[in-house]
């Protein structure tokens, strides 16, 4: 009996030697949570006159001035941007109650900054209008000398007298990232509704603009500590270095993984979606190491919500890891002033020693898993066997 017993306690002991220090993985896992921002093109338009040297507002009262024959009258259309860097136009219609010989025209406008130019319909600004700033479109209106008082039977005649007239500014703002005005061209910001759409803003009040100042971006890194068998980042957010984006934008960058282990860890990576927004499916991610694609497709990743392999690392090396943001050209405005959140998980797994050669007499060598469970089920069989044989 107690033979047997030995027997059976043997084979669960080299059981338990196979399941121990051959295929026991050490894992650590870390996250960090990126966060994008688009941008938005707002601009104000304001009207002002001028007294005595200084713009004041222009006025209800101002509207309804009578105005004589000659009559030179302070009109100022002033522009501003509210948001993004961008490129600025203007549209001027003249309107009048009654049809006359000699109406007001574009000529009886004057005061146009030089940075203005005329192409087709619009006066297009050359420069670009940085957040902030403001720009005058003209100063002044002529009314025509020509504009006489005649009379009828009745007295005064009601045809340059009594006659209104209305000017309209109307303003448009394109971003001046991702675009190349070409001002020797009728047409510098391109063909509408093929190289660019003009939509109304929607984010007219109520949010805050904020300068983006550009900075060399800081070292992004994923380190496998070995000593503390944690994973560590180096930022909690890898798109720091990245602006609010705009229609066209492609941004790039770039992290390391490293391995400051004793043994080789390979290196997993995955994608976690905060929160659903329309946003996501939009703007468009590609990773790779090196040449290897490890996914090309949108920003909430849905293929990558499970871990893919990025690397496997020696002791002491590193591997970069780029990745590129693409945001369609065709984005409009729904878009504007949207933020998301993406997470990106991490994960090193030590990759297990190579299974040393069994000796003659060593009672302590590796077996792998499926040689244990034979061997003990072997034995098992074996000691059954022998108890059948005794009559006893």
């Amino acid at each position: 009996m107690k033979h047997k017993k030995l027997w059976i306690a043997a084979g669960i002991a080299v059981l338990a030697l196979a399941g121990t220090g051959i295929w026991a993985l050490a894992a650590a896992e870390t996250s960090v949570t990126n966060n994008l921002s688009t941008s938005v093109v707002d601009i104000g338009l304001e009207n002002y006159k001028s007294v005595d040297g200084k713009e004041v507002p222009f006025t209800e009262e101002d509207k309804k001035v009578m105005v004589m024959p000659g009559m030179r009258i302070s009109q100022i259309p002033r522009l501003t941007n509210k948001a993004e860097d961008c490129y600025v136009r203007a549209g001027i219609s003249i309107d009048g109650k009654k049809e006359v010989e000699r109406p007001l025209s574009l000529g009886d406008i004057s005061g146009f900054e030089e940075t203005w130019v005329k192409k087709g319909e619009y006066y297009y600004h050359k420069d670009i209008l940085k957040t902030g700033e403001s720009t005058r479109l003209f100063d002044t209106v002529t009314i025509p000398s020509e504009w006489e008082t005649r009379y009828d039977e009745n007295g005064v005649k009601d045809h340059y007298t009594l006659n209104d007239w209305k000017i309209t500014v109307r303003v448009d703002a394109i971003q001046a990232g991702n675009l190349t005005p070409d001002f020797n061209s009728d047409s510098p910001w391109g063909i509408e509704g093929k190289d660019y759409a003009i939509q109304k803003c929607i984010q007219e009040e109520g949010y805050e603009f904020n300068i983006y100042q550009k900075e060399e971006p800081p070292e992004f890194t994923v380190v496998y500590e070995g000593e503390s068998g944690k994973l560590i980042t180096s930022q909690e957010d890898f798109f720091a270095g990245i602006p609010r984006l705009l229609p066209g934008d492609k941004q790039e960058g770039v992290f390391t993984m490293k391995n400051d282990g004793e043994r080789k860890q390979t290196f997993y990576f995955r994608t976690e979606i905060l929160e659903e927004q329309d946003i996501l499916e939009q703007i468009l991610l590609s990773i790779q190491t090196g040449e290897k694609i490890i996914y090309k497709g949108p920003l909430n990743a849905r293929k990558l919500q499970g871990y893919v392999s990025l690397c496997s690392l020696e002791k002491g090396k590193e591997q970069e890891v780029s990745f590129t943001l693409t945001v369609p050209k065709e984005l409009d405005n729904r878009y504007t002033l949207n933020n998301c959140k993406v997470r990106w998980l991490f994960k090193t797994e030590e990759e297990p020693e190579k299974a040393l050669p069994v000796k003659t007499g060593d009672t302590l060598s590796a077996v792998p898993w499926a040689a244990a469970f034979a061997g003990a089920s072997l034995i098992v069989v074996l000691c059954r066997k022998k108890k059948r044989g005794k009559k006893c």
